[in-house]
């Protein structure tokens, strides 16, 4: 199964449930903008107040809820500061319907938690039916995480805010922005680059 389709399938889910919100994040995201990124796990945002429904429709249609002490099937994502990152939201896997995804993650991020605002810009993915946040809020986001985490987690998140700069994704104003509201992540980037 394709990922469009896989991703469109938890669209549909979640629609069903009369969340329509929901947005792909990470590295998903990052491919929609230009960024070339593998995708480990499939992220989404979704509201706060529907992280609870949202877990328990893709339950209801057999995805299985993962505990947030219980390493990943890829447990390279188990190093340091990722317990906190992936315990804030909820982490399912695919169903056994899905047969080439049964160690894939469905991972289900509060919105607060990534500093998304539910009126940042968002763009439509066809393929999916998914939105996905502006490049500014995405890469505000990622540095929203990249403040709140140790270890791992954050040098990755930082790996990811460099993205927007080495690939040009980013106009100047916007990047003048992120840097006036993140300077501890954006600052070293920008020397770098």
């Amino acid at each position: 199964m394709s990922e469009h389709h896989r991703l469109a399938d938890v669209e549909r889910i979640l629609s069903d449930s009369n969340i329509s919100d929901a947005l792909l994040w990470g590295e998903h995201a990052m491919r929609l903008h230009g960024i070339p990124a593998v995708a480990l796990r499939d992220d989404l945002v979704i509201n706060d107040n529907d992280l609870d429904l949202a877990t328990a429709a893709l339950v209801s249609k057999g995805w299985r809820e993962q505990s947030s002490t219980q390493p990943p099937s890829r447990a390279g994502f188990w190093l340091e500061g990722w317990q906190d990152f992936m315990g804030s939201g909820r982490r399912l896997l695919y169903p056994d319907s899905y047969q080439d995804l049964q160690d894939q993650e469905l991972l289900l991020l509060p919105r607060s938690y990534l500093g998304l605002d539910p009126l940042s810009p968002a763009l439509h993915d066809t393929s999916s039916g998914l939105s996905y946040p502006s490049a500014t809020a995405l890469a505000g986001s990622i540095a929203n995480v990249f403040s709140k985490a140790s270890g791992h987690c954050a040098l990755l998140m930082q790996a990811w805010a460099a993205y927007f700069l080495q690939y040009g994704v980013l106009e100047k104003d916007a990047v003048d922005e992120l840097v006036a509201r993140n300077p501890e992540c954006w600052q070293e980037l920008l020397h770098l680059t």
